[in-house]
């Protein structure tokens, strides 16, 4: 894993999504030639909107989210639908939240078919989610709560392996660096019904392990009689909040994909954490590594921050998923962040903000750096605008791209994250 110092930011908590349209521009050549440079570097006014993300896949199918709004969910997941792609969606969705069980997966996988099994994993996450449904169908108010609980099963992983490897004490206090686990900790508080103490709609997530997340960690402790003055999550602490929250998933909600800290110099995938990154855990095929690094120096550069809301991916269901993605994403080999830019102590600079001709000057100063990159991409100079997108434009090169698909996916299901 690479470890780098962090700076504090504060940053807005919602979350919206948005797809990617990598494949709307041609890629830009991998041999070095600098793009010709925008003028972008006068004042935008600042925003305060939610930070957005996006969703990466190759299905035809809809999202989750889209079946929601479209008010098709229960027409569609239910037993006897012929709507194959939907269900294999649904089918990994609920794998992924540990119900590996029900679903007989060793058996069928994601066969994109409704049956017994599906309605099994449907019924037993309903019953302990608290929801009435007898699984033969996913209703508009499961569906909610799958994504719900699929938000969050990152960070509830994230405690559960620092416990294991005795990195509590050390991850989650008053002066961590690691703000990775401390944004997890704030996640998991906040779905325990501490967002008040923690100031959400202020601070959301930030990986800051200041005032308002010694205050949640007190009152979680206070709810169960422990004394802490909550500068350190105890371990008794951390197991409590795994223990709360791993009886909404199923039986392996903990047999991640991703193990991190495997010793294998072999693994194509890692887990990368820069000093001007926040937000979501970056997971990344190392060999783009290089070009995280560069992204790193520039954010610095411009004394900006670079808040992750998607990296590498391989399902497809993303909360607030609006169109339909590009075919050959470069989310789906590691090769590509989604992000917003903080500016100025915490100034927020989401797609709106980015969408602007005329960008705060710290933001414009790290994007002209991308755009003068031998190799990288901004999603702003897309056919299809997509403002929070970077990668390397790996898709130009389609036998390279196979290459990486094949390795970082086979990766990921064999375990294989460093």
């Amino acid at each position: 894993v690479f470890h780098k110092g962090t700076t504090p930011v504060d940053i807005i908590p919602e979350v919206e999504a948005k797809v990617s349209s990598e494949e709307s521009l041609p890629a830009k050549p991998l041999s070095p030639s600098a793009p010709i440079l925008k003028e972008t570097n006068s004042e935008a006014s600042k925003t305060s909107k939610p930070i957005e993300i996006e969703n990466n896949n190759d299905c035809s199918c809809e999202t989750l989210e889209q079946l929601i709004e479209n008010k098709t969910v229960s027409s569609i997941l239910k037993i006897g639908s012929d709507a194959k792609e939907d269900i294999q969606e649904a089918q990994s969705l609920m794998y992924e939240l540990g119900f590996e069980k029900q679903l007989k997966w060793d058996q069928y996988g994601a066969d994109g078919k409704y049956g017994s099994a599906m309605a099994n994993a449907v019924r037993d996450f309903s019953e302990k989610n608290g929801i009435k449904n007898e699984g033969k169908s996913i209703d508009v108010q499961t569906a909610k709560m799958i994504l719900k609980r699929n938000e969050s099963l990152d960070e509830l992983q994230q405690l559960n392996a620092d416990l294991e490897k005795n990195r509590i004490e050390e991850n989650y206090c008053s002066n961590s660096n690691n703000r990775i686990a401390v944004a997890a900790l704030q996640t998991l508080l906040n779905d325990l019904g501490f967002g008040m103490q923690l100031n959400w709609a202020k601070y959301g997530a930030d990986g800051t392990y200041g005032k308002s997340t010694i205050l949640a960690v007190q009152s979680f402790a206070k709810r169960f009689s422990i004394a802490s003055d909550g500068r350190v999550l105890s371990k008794k602490l951390a197991q409590l909040i795994i223990d709360q929250l791993k009886k909404f998933y199923g039986d392996s909600w903990n047999s991640s994909k991703v193990v991190l800290d495997k010793d294998n110099s072999l693994n194509s995938l890692t887990v990368y954490t820069g000093s001007q990154f926040a937000g979501k855990k970056l997971i990344a095929d190392k060999e783009f590594v290089p070009a995280l690094e560069r992204i790193n120096e520039y954010a610095k550069k411009h004394k900006v921050q670079v808040y992750i809301t998607s990296s590498f991916r391989t399902t497809t269901v993303v909360e607030g998923a609006i169109v339909k993605p590009a075919k050959y994403s470069n989310h789906l080999i590691g090769h590509a962040i989604d992000m917003n830019v903080m500016y100025d102590n915490g100034q927020l600079c989401n797609s709106t903000c980015l969408a602007n001709e005329n960008l705060p000057a710290p933001v414009a100063g790290f994007i002209d750096e991308i755009r003068n990159d031998n190799t990288l991409r901004w999603g702003g100079d897309f056919n299809q605008r997509d403002v929070v997108h970077i990668d390397d434009g790996m898709n130009s090169d389609m036998e390279a791209w196979n290459q990486r698909y094949e390795i970082t996916q086979n990766d990921w299901l064999k375990g294989n994250v460093t």
